[in-house]
């Protein structure tokens, strides 16, 4: 928070955004996203049009949606997707359609959030991203099925990836933006989330 301002006036926007990311992702009070908002409309206006103007409008779009201004991040979040997919920067693409996802979900638009998941995996492709990566993505639209209540589709397909979790390397030797571990405990807790919500308590247990 006190070496942000400082940080600005050296032109150091990309320590700064980096710093004031990793500060309303541990605290998204109000008093926090007020100081940061305008510090990181100022980085991304400054960034704009060059390689890193992209990654700076997707961190501006998280702290707006963080601050309930989800009208403003979305539009951005699709303007940075479509700028990324013309100028076939898939790898960012890819975590950029995920926030969107997470914003559609949270605002109850399960069909769009849906059709982005599917646009995402395609992104992942496209960036040649590891088996990790992409086991990721499955793995997201899951949790809009779960959240549609449609228990046995994702029972079923926690199933089918479950040996997959078993059998990729720890370590991948493939460019990823997943951490394995972070893949294995999330679907396992969608699997659990619709084994707990269709009462199939044994199944539970299991996958907790």
């Amino acid at each position: 928070r006190r070496a942000a301002p400082y940080l600005l006036r050296q032109t150091r926007w990309d320590d700064a955004s980096r710093l004031l990311e990793h500060m309303f992702v541990r605290d998204s009070s109000p008093a926090t996203l007020a100081f940061a908002l305008p510090l990181l409309r100022r980085i991304a206006e400054a960034t704009a049009g060059t390689e890193r103007g992209l990654i700076d409008a997707s961190v501006l779009a998280s702290a707006l949606r963080l601050a309930g201004r989800t009208g403003e991040a979305e539009q951005m979040l699709r303007d940075v997707i479509a700028r990324c997919a013309a100028q076939g920067n898939f790898r960012l693409a890819s975590p950029v359609a995920s926030q969107l996802l997470n914003l559609l979900m949270a605002g109850g638009r399960l069909t769009e959030a849906l059709t982005v998941a599917d646009e995402m995996a395609g992104y992942t492709r496209q960036a040649k991203l590891g088996p990790w990566s992409q086991l990721a993505d499955e793995g997201q639209p899951l949790q809009v099925l779960n959240a549609l209540g449609r228990y046995d589709e994702v029972l079923a397909a926690v199933e089918k990836l479950r040996p997959q979790l078993d059998s990729l390397p720890e370590k991948s030797e493939a460019d990823e933006t997943a951490n394995p571990w972070n893949v294995r405990e999330g679907l396992l807790d969608t699997g659990r989330s619709a084994a707990m919500r269709s009462e199939r308590w044994e199944a539970a247990l299991e996958l907790n």
